[in-house]
């Protein structure tokens, strides 16, 4: 059964930020968009983050490929690219890595589903360098399909990346993200969220989601110090936008987060603790940044 709907008027974008190194990646990612089953009906909007000659890599489209200029700053990337949809009458959005593919029904699902929902989160496949499978459908370890996800869900994890949502337009007109931010998708979902939009997650297609070394974070491996050095510093950040936002529990988490900064930089003996103490408690098909967790005993009492 076809999920295309020729009576949806609604103007759809597919949008990315590429930046250099990038490149060897490309044609997996545009060959996935090629392939979608509604590819003549949406356009692909690509912020160009340095990338001195994209032309040779772009496809032959039959909608529009809309070109912007970065700004060398990645959370300001994604602004210049949410705005770029706003002032030109854009309706839906769906977004991904250029480092990623995705599966062929990923953009029509995503354009049904919006129908019914602000927000819509797909499923990931774990795939290495190369593009071969490590993992199928890693978030259905953890959540059924259909289920609805609300603020709660992400006050101390995200499932919600920039390479397996999509979104009505109208939700991006007024965000704000600091510039320095790292994790900027957990900070615009969750303030989504809380301002009441409705976000819905399906298993039904997938985001080939790439495991490499220039992945800021990864799903599924073991973690070592600096990844977990890093996981401290965006729940710090993490928390204390939220509570500049005016979300009074986020001012608990950030102190302890900061106190567990404190600990974990100071205390050699404490740091090599820790490290084995989130091996030993994270969940299985752990989401991103769940593994920075505070212990019932804490060291700083």
């Amino acid at each position: 059964m076809s999920l295309i709907d020729h009576n949806d008027q609604r103007r759809l974008a597919f949008m990315t930020v590429v930046f250099p190194g990038i490149e060897p990646f490309l044609p997996d990612y545009f060959a996935s968009l090629v392939g979608q089953q509604e590819s003549s009906q949406f356009d692909i909007v690509l912020v160009n983050d340095g990338i001195a000659d994209l032309d040779p890599y772009l496809p032959s489209w039959p909608a529009a490929i809309r070109v912007i200029d970065g700004c060398g700053r990645p959370a300001e990337n994604r602004l210049l690219g949410f705005q770029f949809l706003v002032s030109n009458g854009y309706d839906l959005v769906v977004f991904g890595d250029a480092d990623d593919f995705f599966a062929p029904n990923r953009v029509a699902l995503s354009r049904q589903l919006l129908h019914h929902y602000d927000i819509v989160v797909n499923d990931v496949d774990l795939v290495d360098q190369q593009g071969q499978v490590i993992e199928l459908r890693y978030f259905s370890h953890r959540l059924p399909d259909k289920s609805q996800i609300d603020f709660s869900y992400l006050s101390d994890k995200n499932i919600c990346g920039l390479s397996n949502t999509a979104i009505r337009v109208s939700w991006l007109d007024d965000v704000v993200l600091e510039e320095d931010i790292i994790a900027a998708d957990w900070a615009l979902f969750t303030a989504l969220l809380g301002r009441g939009a409705r976000a819905i997650f399906t298993s039904k297609t997938t985001t080939a989601y790439r495991q490499h070394g220039a992945n800021c974070i990864g799903l599924g491996g073991s973690p070592d110090e600096s990844c977990i050095s890093l996981g401290i510093g965006v729940k710090i950040q993490q928390y204390s936008f939220l509570e500049r936002q005016g979300y009074r529990y986020a001012g608990k988490q950030k102190n302890e987060c900061e106190q567990l900064r404190h600990c974990f930089d100071e205390d050699p003996d404490f740091r090599r603790w820790y490290v084995m103490w989130v091996k030993n408690h994270r969940q299985d098909h752990t989401l991103w940044w769940e593994e920075i967790m505070i212990p019932e005993e804490k060291p700083w009492k």
